[in-house]
């Protein structure tokens, strides 16, 4: 599944508005090999990278495409 996929996946859940069952989005940087749920992403493409905005330090962190993996439960 590609990352395009997954968001697809997750646009499906929202709009059938399963409260309880819809999949998040988690995303691990390889760096620290660490889940986490984002508060917040977005697609840098001019240097093709995501950037993760994490729940408690409200800052946000810059990750290579390929130095991420996500997965969605």
């Amino acid at each position: 599944m590609t990352y395009a996929d997954a968001l697809q996946v997750l646009v499906i859940f929202k709009e059938r508005d399963y409260v309880q069952s819809r999949p998040h989005l988690y995303i691990r940087s390889l760096k620290s090999n660490k889940w986490v749920r984002p508060k917040g992403v977005r697609i840098v493409g001019s240097c093709d990278s995501i950037e993760v905005l994490d729940w408690e330090s409200e800052q946000w962190e810059n990750i290579p495409f390929k130095e991420f993996d996500f997965g969605l439960w």
